[in-house]
């Protein structure tokens, strides 16, 4: 991801046979967002973090995503404009705990 500022990231769940979702981000942008608020990417180029994968499942769920469809691949494009980054900043998070 990091070499060629892209990264890809390929959804499906664990017994194969169902609608796969991918998307893809640029290293960079996920990199700044991340440093805003005082975080920083791993280095690890197939790494794709946590928040970034929920915020994925979440946008490809209200564009029609039926994890539990049949086959194929739904394909989300870029989504450096979709993820919605306010979830990272520690203020923004409820007292609750929650992610």
């Amino acid at each position: 991801m990091e070499g060629d500022d892209c990264g890809e990231l390929l959804i499906e769940l664990a017994d194969r046979g169902r609608e796969k979702v991918r998307a893809t981000f640029t290293y960079t942008k996920l990199s700044a967002e991340y440093r805003r608020v005082g975080h920083a990417l791993s280095h690890a180029a197939e790494t794709m973090p946590p928040y970034v994968v929920r915020q994925t499942i979440l946008h490809a769920l209200s564009v029609g995503w039926d994890p539990h469809s049949g086959g194929g691949l739904r394909e989300l494009g870029n989504l450096d404009e979709v993820i919605d980054f306010s979830g990272l900043d520690p203020a923004s998070q409820d007292p609750g705990g929650r992610c």
